[in-house]
């Protein structure tokens, strides 16, 4: 079974999303670094750091994580 981790590392740093949701973006981090790393690795930048980007799901073969809530935008898509 998958694990789930839902938790709101990114504190809103990309703002209040405005509108509707126009689509998804997938893409793969090519770093091999787990999904609990990236969970992490998020946790633990500076709001300056994370304007540069960041994801709502990071995924691999053992768990699912979420970063932000699904109502805020990520900054790779805004």
């Amino acid at each position: 079974m998958v694990k789930i981790i839902n938790k709101s590392v990114c504190r809103g740093v990309a703002g209040k999303r405005s509108g509707k949701v126009l689509g998804v973006v997938i893409h793969n981090t090519w770093d091999n670094n787990s999904a609990e790393s990236h969970l992490t690795r998020l946790g633990n930048m500076t709001s300056n750091q994370l304007a540069a980007g960041f994801a709502h799901y990071y995924i691999d073969h053992k768990t699912i994580v979420r970063t932000e809530e699904y109502v805020q935008p990520s900054v790779a898509c805004c």
